[in-house]
């Protein structure tokens, strides 16, 4: 009898202890979690537009380089994601347009817009981190014409709104748009991880005396790298205010 009591004693002296230390070992835990991740993105491609109508028939090509930076912090069950800065590192495109009488040619200072990066949010689902982006694009062909189209540029595939005619996930040719990190793994180590994908779409327009043909396509590189910090960094990291809620990140 005396032992069942001695050992229920240790029982009780061992869960004490446990109990008195768990708030320690947990908040040591929470204390190694990153704070704040540092998130670098480069978007590549290289595409081609054609119009062929009765009038004239026209051919552009493109590629271009962008670098977006950002930064990351937990927001209670979901994550805030902060804008630095974005840069066209490269932009190069050429247009040719094929009259009866003549051919023009379009060089890269002919074109008045570029590419334009909004990163807009990044979505929790499950243990998968979902990233929103779109490339705007432009009306082409830049050249006189009867008829103009929407330029799509590469979309990640949360970004279920886009001009082209059907969508643009549909329009995935090779490849997969879905950029997702593993929330798990951007905990332990810097990450990097990189996505490719092909793209095409093409329609015909029917009109009284004018059947017009469009064709857009283009080959897509992503490649992100993640870097956790464990800091608080309520005076060292580069997190610029929150943007307001539902406003677009450049």
């Amino acid at each position: 009898m005396r032992k069942r009591v001695y050992f229920r004693h240790l029982s009780f002296v061992f869960l004490a202890g446990l109990f008195l230390f768990l708030p320690g070992i947990l908040n040591a835990q929470d204390q190694q979690k990153p704070r704040w991740w540092e998130i670098k993105m480069t978007i590549s491609a290289k595409g081609e537009y054609k119009q062929d109508a009765r009038e004239a028939r026209y051919s552009g090509i493109y590629a271009f380089t962008i670098a977006w930076t950002g930064a990351m912090e937990v927001d209670q069950d979901d994550y805030l994601l902060y804008h630095t800065s974005s840069e066209l590192l490269q932009w190069e495109a050429q247009e040719r347009a094929a009259y009866p009488q003549e051919i023009k040619v379009l060089t890269t200072q002919d074109f008045p817009d570029k590419p334009e990066l909004k990163v807009n949010y990044i979505l929790k689902k499950g243990d998968g981190l979902y990233l929103d982006f779109v490339v705007r694009g432009f009306d082409v062909p830049l050249s006189p014409a009867t008829e103009h189209f929407y330029l799509d540029l590469p979309t990640s595939e949360e970004h279920t709104f886009a001009s082209s005619r059907g969508g643009y996930n549909p329009h995935i040719k090779r490849g997969s748009n879905k950029i997702f990190l593993d929330e798990k793994q951007i905990n332990r180590s810097p990450l990097e991880k990189s996505f490719a994908w092909t793209w095409k779409n093409q329609a015909w327009l029917q009109e009284t005396d004018n059947n017009i043909f469009q064709s857009n396509s283009h080959s897509v590189q992503v490649k992100i790298i993640i870097t956790p910090h464990k800091s608080s960094g309520t005076s060292t990291h580069p997190i610029p205010p929150p943007a307001k809620k539902g406003q677009a990140l450049g």
